[in-house]
């Protein structure tokens, strides 16, 4: 089993300032695991340290049989040597080399005689689609078809392992869409382990196996998309992946169905489940909420009332701000299936509120 493993890896730059710091993860042979988090979290760092682009002050590296760094043993292994596949954000193509001389060029760096390193340069331009292109200059080319020789590129250099430094980040939307899963389909056939760093909440979850979330160099919580996405553990990754509404109990009272929370909102909700909410931080979605009128009559909900402050028109919903107390606001996406706008819809008017009992998830 050539399993990555990365242990207790760290970098600090001059002046005492942490790049990243403790990082340890254990990634199985033909894994996808994204590094995931906001700009500064130490992810491209990580990743660097891996492709021997950085050197880490502290800790050790290895995939298979071969050490890529161990800072203890003074051992390190120099970029070329590592012989993985890097797709970079910015294309990083040779103006001069066409596309088949950008492909095949890490073979040749590695003593790859010239007829083998173009059949393999073509195999893996016939791979991600390109087939007939190989006499064009990088500037021939749109955007996503450059991002696609750069992951040919990447291909034919790795070994086995492959990284992804944010490689979408500077195509469009519909072309990010294609080419994520473009990604996934050419990891799975060519079956590399593979690392990729993203800030990018939902391509994370679209093409991972292990989502690993990263805040100010260290690890915050790492697991299978679900996990991320469902069961966050503390409230700053359930803050990153999308859960609006972030509230502190302050009091239940078990006998009357009601939930206090800090800055004087209530909640209503009848059964042993408002047990569970006892002295915890509790986090739910804006979807999570409909009016109370519109909620499943055969489902516990869980209920308020408060005055919309704030409407905004999101097509098919209203988000709402809810003030529940002078110091407490809930955020709600509100369904609307008519798709008319109407400006600030619902602004002013006092309603009752709903959700599955079962929605807010308890944080350590």
């Amino acid at each position: 089993m050539r399993s990555l493993e990365i242990d207790a890896i760290a970098k600090h730059y001059p002046g005492g300032s942490i790049a990243v710091e403790d990082i340890t993860l254990s990634l199985s042979e033909g894994s996808f695991t994204t590094l995931l988090g906001p700009s500064g979290c130490g992810k491209t760092t990580t990743l660097r340290c891996l492709a021997g682009l950085e050197v880490p002050d502290a800790g050790r590296i290895q995939f298979g049989d071969d050490v890529f760094v161990d800072i203890a043993a003074g051992t390190f292994l120099a970029p070329h040597k590592r012989k993985l596949g890097m797709v970079f954000q910015s294309y990083a193509l040779w103006p001069n080399r066409t596309v088949l001389g950008n492909i095949a060029y890490p073979l040749r760096l590695r003593g790859v005689n010239s007829r083998a390193a173009a059949a393999r340069a073509t195999e893996a331009l016939n791979a991600v689609g390109l087939t007939g292109l190989d006499a064009r200059y990088p500037h021939e080319l749109s955007g996503g078809q450059q991002q696609r020789v750069a992951l040919a590129r990447g291909l034919v250099s790795a070994s086995g392992l492959l990284l992804f430094d944010e490689p979408l980040s500077n195509l469009d939307a519909k072309l990010r869409l294609a080419m994520r899963t473009e990604i996934r389909r050419l990891h799975d056939e060519f079956g590399y382990s593979s690392v990729y760093v993203t800030h990018d909440q939902e391509e994370a979850l679209a093409i991972s196996d292990h989502v690993v979330v990263m805040n100010q160099g260290r690890i915050e919580q790492s697991g299978t998309p679900h996990e991320i996405f469902a069961k966050p553990k503390t409230a700053w990754v359930a803050d990153f992946v999308g859960f609006d509404n972030i509230l502190t109990v302050t009091h239940i009272d078990p006998d009357v169905g009601r939930v206090d929370v800090v800055g004087g909102g209530s909640f209503h909700l009848r059964g042993d489940m408002i047990r569970s909410w006892r002295g915890a931080q509790i986090a739910f979605r804006a979807s999570d909420i409909v009016f109370a009128a519109d909620a499943p009559s055969a489902q516990p909900q869980a209920t308020f009332r408060g005055r919309v402050t704030a409407s905004s028109y999101l097509g098919d919903a209203y988000r709402l701000a809810v003030e529940t107390a002078a110091g407490t606001t809930v955020m709600a996406n509100i369904p609307d299936s008519s798709r008319v706008q109407t400006q600030e819809k619902y602004l002013g008017e006092i309603h009752e509120f709903a959700m599955p009992a079962e929605s807010p998830i308890i944080l350590d």
